[in-house]
């Protein structure tokens, strides 16, 4: 749906602190191919408080159904709660 390029420039903007406090998650096989990733940031409110907002879920087709998007979520969650954020979209 995306070119690489795009997908390449996306991470690294939420990577770049200049940009927002973000987290790429990535899932891999024990082959190291990553076959899914999460893409999190904490995003200002307009009344001054911020907020966790899940930007990007997605597992390859092919481990679908195996639990890994389960496991971003959790793992995107447990970061919100340790940045302390009160809401999360």
């Amino acid at each position: 749906m995306y070119s690489m390029d795009w997908l390449v420039q996306r991470v690294r903007w939420h990577l770049d602190p200049e940009n927002t406090n973000g987290r790429v998650f990535l899932a891999e096989e024990p082959s190291r191919k990553i076959v899914g990733h999460a893409i999190a940031r904490i995003d200002p409110a307009e009344a001054g408080h911020a907020f966790g907002y899940l930007s990007t879920v997605f597992v390859e087709p092919r481990m679908r159904n195996q639990g890994v998007a389960t496991l971003f979520l959790e793992h995107v969650e447990r970061w919100f709660r340790e940045m302390k954020m009160p809401k999360i979209i």
